[in-house]
């Protein structure tokens, strides 16, 4: 089988869908509650940590690595996965696809290495 390496599927037969579309619904709205508080409530407390320096203890130093972390998970992953939700498929092609991997791999590893 001769396939290159961003073939994406171009229309609904290309594709089987793994979920029932209810599934793909719910995991939207999920996926958008989880980017819209990730994103905002994050950034709240990148900018109370930014502004006062009496927070900058040990331990909140670690608290900002984790709140970074997975503040660039809500900009770089949520917006893919939501919008891949949306569609019931993935629409990046492949090499966006294993970016996407690794990308969320590090941040997910960074969280959890701390």
């Amino acid at each position: 089988m001769n396939v290159a390496p961003n073939d994406v599927a171009s229309s609904a037969v290309d594709y089987e869908e793994l979920m029932a579309p209810w599934a793909y619904n719910a995991a939207a709205i999920t996926l958008f509650c989880i980017g819209f508080f990730g994103f905002f409530l994050n950034l709240f407390v990148i900018a109370l940590m930014s502004k006062d320096m009496q927070l900058w203890t040990p331990m909140n130093i670690i608290l900002f690595n984790l709140v970074c972390s997975d503040f660039s998970v809500s900009i770089i992953g949520n917006p893919l996965t939501l919008t891949s939700a949306i569609s019931h498929r993935w629409i990046f092609g492949r090499t966006l696809c294993v970016a996407y991997g690794f990308f969320m791999s590090l941040l997910g590893n960074s969280l959890f290495a701390r």
